[in-house]
């Protein structure tokens, strides 16, 4: 009787075995690694990076989202692009790749640093035209230095802040104000005043 079920039971067992081999040797299929969140991604230069993630599932061996790898850096106080790659192997060793792209761009205060120069009329005196030249520091300190056609000359200091649509002028002996912005192809700044607009080009 025991001689017959070890018969029974050690050709079962082979089988087995050998299903579970062939299941291998014939999975040729890499898993699919599917990316949480978006693709391509873009930061303003300092933003901080939030890595949403990914999945990985196999034909066979089902969610092995844990195999995941991930190779690649992001430096979000640099501009450019960068890549992370994600990888996973399942158990016959197909691997499966996908690719997220990050590009870091230039903050407001990259946009604005420098000087920018226009020459401007009293509104006072029309007849009185001056040069006047913002200088935006990567320390938010703004220079404000103004030359009249009559030879006065008038400088100021303030603190700001920017986004990429507003700058903030921080004046310790006055109030605060906005003034809306964009920037031209990088060499015009078109800056909203209470008086009107200011075409400013860069230095």
């Amino acid at each position: 009787m025991f001689r017959r079920l070890i018969l029974f039971i050690f050709p079962l067992l082979l089988l087995l075995g050998c299903s579970s081999d062939d299941n291998q040797i014939g999975d040729t299929t890499a898993p699919v690694i599917t990316l949480l969140g978006d693709a391509e991604v873009i930061l303003n230069r300092d933003e901080l990076y939030i890595e949403a993630g990914a999945t990985a599932i196999d034909d066979v061996d089902g969610d092995i989202s844990g195999r995941i790898q991930v190779a690649g850096q992001v430096l979000t106080d640099n501009i450019g692009i960068y890549y992370l790659t994600y990888s996973a192997a399942d158990n016959a060793g197909n691997i499966g790749t996908a690719t997220r792209a990050i590009e870091v761009k230039p903050n407001s205060i990259d946009l604005l640093e420098g000087s920018w120069f226009v020459v401007i009329t009293d509104s006072d005196n029309p007849s009185v035209t001056g040069e006047l030249t913002l200088t935006f520091t990567s320390n938010n300190d703004l220079f404000v230095n103004q030359i009249w056609s009559t030879g006065d000359t008038e400088s100021f200091t303030y603190e700001y802040i920017a986004t990429l649509e507003q700058i903030t002028l921080l004046d310790p002996d006055g109030p605060r104000e906005v003034l809306p912005y964009v920037i031209i192809e990088n060499d015009t700044l078109i800056l909203t005043t209470e008086d009107g607009d200011l075409e400013l080009t860069r230095l």
